[in-house]
């Protein structure tokens, strides 16, 4: 059986904080999972490029579970909490697909590391990394960050990410 995911907000910055309280807190049985998503990012440091991970979904941490009622009702003992998001006041996991599509970006420790791609003919190549054959989501490219802007539906809206994406060479 497969249980929800569920987003919940806190103050950005805090996510693994929150987490960590969240799996401190909360009563392991009511829950199977709490995580932050992670990106893999590469930065330009004083002339040297470094890798800095960083939340994927800045402000919000996942609870997979089928008791969300109960989770929640322990949730508002911790700090920095602000609130599991729901739709008509009703607590409302993200969908499956949405789910399965985040599962498989990221890695045993919820890092979603850095795929690298070209540009041919205008038209993005992915060569490696979680992104590699989910090139119709890329919207957007930042060579210089080494970014990409991928379009996603969650909670039934659109909402862009930022992701790790290194384009390596671009063909005309």
């Amino acid at each position: 059986m497969q249980s929800n995911w569920y987003a919940i907000q806190v103050r950005t910055g805090s996510e693994k904080r929150i987490c960590d309280k969240i799996i401190g807190a909360v009563e392991p049985a009511l829950y199977q999972e709490c995580f932050v998503p992670l990106a893999e990012y590469v930065v330009k440091r004083n002339g040297e490029y470094q890798k800095m991970i960083r939340p994927l979904f800045p402000g919000y941490l996942f609870v997979i579970t089928d008791c969300i009622e109960q989770v929640s009702g322990q949730l508002f003992k911790i700090a920095d909490f602000k609130r599991v998001l729901k739709s008509d006041n009703i607590f409302t996991p993200i969908e499956q697909e949405e789910a399965d599509l985040l599962a498989g970006l990221y890695d045993d420790a919820y890092l979603v590391r850095l795929s690298k791609g070209i540009i041919v003919n205008s038209r993005v190549m992915v060569l490696s990394g979680p992104f590699q054959g989910r090139e119709g989501l890329i919207k957007k490219i930042d060579r210089h960050r080494r970014t990409g802007l991928v379009e996603m539906t969650m909670m039934g809206r659109p909402m862009e990410i930022q992701i790790p994406l290194e384009i390596v060479e671009k063909i005309s």
